[in-house]
């Protein structure tokens, strides 16, 4: 079966300690954990060996003991982890390729066979996002952080526009060793979620504050809205 990929995150850094990897058949009829798509996360175990959470550093040093290379949900031991649809690998950290090259491992370990597995353009990738909403609430399974909602000025050309996204994501988010996944829905409304870099460590209300001032502080930036700070109760 061809599949096609899609990597929501801006990677801008030669290594990330995790990562979601978006992943569509050609099927029209296959249903994912995500709508028509599968959404696998994939972490590195060496950030897990220092996680905050004690059940997550056992499974890790369990899971290191045994001397794979990777492991898929359901891990062993691990029955605390919710997340379902996920990949470890035992490593400090990876590179995009490795998460690709992982991505189409899982698929093959869940018994899809795959002929091609080829990348999708952002446009192809969000075509089936349906309600941005439910598409937000998605990325924050399991995450502590908080959403956000907002637009451009009208007096901004395209390219300005994304000039001032990348600001954003430079200055607000990547500054603050945070992420942001979101989408951009026809009317031009930016809606995501902001998380830490770290997937398992909670984001703090000095670091929202710190995003908020920068957001506010850009007068090209209007209809401006922050969600509270989730506690990721349906992470590990």
């Amino acid at each position: 079966m061809k599949w096609k990929y899609y990597i929501p995150h801006i990677w801008d850094k030669p290594y990330h300690v995790w990562e979601d990897i978006w992943m569509k058949p050609d099927d029209p009829n296959f249903q994912g954990n995500m709508g028509n798509m599968i959404n696998l996360t994939i972490d590195a175990l060496g950030a897990l060996e220092d996680d905050d959470n004690e059940k997550v550093r056992k499974l890790a040093k369990y899971l290191k003991s045994t001397g794979k290379e990777y492991w898929a949900w359901p891990y062993p031991r691990g029955e605390f982890w919710e997340d379902n649809v996920s990949m470890i690998i035992n490593v400090k950290h990876f590179t995009r390729d490795d998460v690709i090259n992982y991505a189409r491992i899982y698929l093959q370990l869940k018994g899809s066979q795959v002929s091609s597995f080829d990348e999708m353009t952002e446009e192809e990738a969000f075509r089936d996002v349906r309600k941005e909403d439910d598409f937000v609430e998605n990325l924050s399974k399991g995450l502590s952080g908080f959403s956000v909602m907002f637009s451009f000025s009208q007096s901004l050309s395209i390219e300005e526009q994304n000039d001032l996204f990348m600001q954003f994501y430079t200055l607000a988010i990547e500054s603050n060793e945070l992420t942001f996944s979101g989408v951009k829905n026809l009317d031009g409304v930016w809606k995501g979620f902001v998380s830490s870099e770290m997937r398992n460590r909670g984001v703090t209300e000095e670091e929202r504050s710190k995003v908020e001032s920068w957001l506010n502080g850009e007068k090209e930036i209007i209809d401006l809205e922050l969600g509270p700070i989730t506690d990721g109760s349906e992470a590990p």
